[in-house]
């Protein structure tokens, strides 16, 4: 009798604690999302996860009196092992992309025969964005070894942008220096696969097939794009640039999270 009151106590405190992690990530998403808003479906998401997870812990008593023992004992398993298989491949992906991180190109890695990819982020009005400046400076850093590096800047018009993506980025390169004629827009790209898919084919129509491919964006992006990349049978080295705010690097993870479930679930179509 003892042992099975232990082992209740046992799985209540780690449903709570498992149950708990997953609101917390999401709550922190929803913060990011108030400051920086993406789409409807991750905010819906949100709510949803929150839900989940907060209301079986809330109303667990009354739920405990509705529902028979044995059938409220087989759903608080199954809340505790969903519980610890978000946490558990949560800690799986954080390891693969700190893993995948650690391979990043150096300067003396490069030569002129080198193309950057650099994927687009939000802007903020009609300029790039913290993040994406990042990504820029990181490539324009690198590129100062590499003169006649051609540099492909990738990203389309978001719902909430007045211009490309694409035609910032070059703007922005531009004015720090680089040819105008070194820089190619790809401004049709919604996503990261698209990013990819569109970049590669102008790196073939520009007979660039022969030269490094730099894919640079930020710590958390990079890893996915090195995924893809391998999936889709292109050849690329990371460039990392800066995470543009520390305070929200949890919330980031948890964004790349879904990216990495939705890929699993749909493919790369």
């Amino acid at each position: 009798m003892k042992d099975k009151v232990k082992m209740k106590k046992i799985i209540d405190i780690l449903a709570v604690c498992l149950g708990g992690f997953a609101f917390t990530a999401y709550i922190s998403y929803l913060i990011k999302l108030v400051l920086w808003p993406e789409t409807l479906t991750a905010v819906v998401i949100c709510f949803a996860v929150m839900a989940l997870t907060a209301c079986p812990v809330i109303f667990h008593k009354k739920l405990s009196q509705v529902i028979p023992t044995k059938i409220y004992t087989a759903l608080k398993i199954i809340y505790m092992v969903c519980g610890a298989f978000y946490a558990i491949t949560f800690a799986v992906m954080c390891i693969y992309i700190s893993n995948v991180n650690s391979r990043q190109v150096t300067p003396d890695d490069l030569d002129n025969k080198t193309v950057f990819v650099i994927y687009g982020a939000g802007l903020e009005g009609d300029r790039p964005g913290k993040a994406l400046q990042k990504r820029l400076n990181e490539a324009l850093e690198l590129g100062e070894n590499c003169p006649d590096a051609v540099y492909i800047v990738t990203g389309g018009q978001g719902d909430n942008e007045v211009r490309t993506e694409a035609s910032a980025m070059k703007e922005y390169l531009v004015s720090h220096g680089i040819s105008e004629d070194k820089v190619i827009e790809e401004d049709k790209a919604r996503n990261t696969i698209q990013n990819i898919t569109y970049s590669f084919e102008i790196i073939k129509n520009e007979g660039l097939e022969d030269h490094t491919v730099v894919s640079v964006s930020n710590a958390f992006h990079i890893p996915r794009i090195i995924m893809l990349c391998e999936k889709m049978g292109n050849d690329t080295v990371p460039a990392l640039a800066e995470d543009p705010d520390s305070r929200f690097i949890f919330a980031t993870l948890v964004r790349e999270y879904m990216s990495y479930t939705k890929l699993l679930l749909f493919g790369i179509e």
